[in-house]
């Protein structure tokens, strides 16, 4: 069901049915499907097909997550960061970066040298040294945006 979502979803093979595509994810995510709960909460989040709602982008994504997905670890970081449903909160989103970090998601080692470099919500006295190496990780996965980051830093 969740694949047959995701060609809805992407007009891959199909027509764009958001609406259809929608209605797989929940069934899928109702028994049990890990992908199908993290893509469910980034619908409602960014209102694909249903209206935006943040309480159920964060019900969804938090029950993916328990369940160590970790493209819904580094949503949650994205959430707190942002405050997006969730206070603002840099401390949070560091810890949810890096739980999704240490299981290789490139973006979440982005995002996590970003916090380390602007010294929000990580321990200051290790911000360049932090950064860099996970700019490393990310940029070695082909993350452009690392990349350039290490480039300005002339690392």
């Amino acid at each position: 069901m969740t694949s047959l979502a995701v060609m809805y979803e992407s007009g891959e093979g199909t027509p764009i049915d958001l609406l259809k595509a929608f209605d797989l994810y929940l069934q899928a995510a109702l028994q049990g499907d890990v992908q199908a709960q993290t893509n469910l909460g980034t619908v409602y989040s960014e209102g694909q097909g249903v209206e935006k709602n943040l309480t159920e982008a964060l019900r969804w994504t938090r029950l993916a997550a328990s369940q160590d997905d970790d493209l819904a670890l580094c949503n949650l970081g994205m959430y707190s960061e942002n405050g997006e449903g969730v206070p603002q909160d840099y401390a949070e989103a560091a810890k949810w970066y890096r739980l999704a970090a240490a299981k290789g998601m490139h973006y979440a080692q982005f995002r996590l040298g970003l916090l380390y470099y602007n010294g929000t919500g990580v321990d200051e006295d290790e911000d360049e040294a932090e950064a860099v190496k996970w700019f490393w990780l990310a940029a070695d996965q082909g993350c452009e945006d690392a990349q350039s980051m290490l480039d300005s830093m002339e690392v």
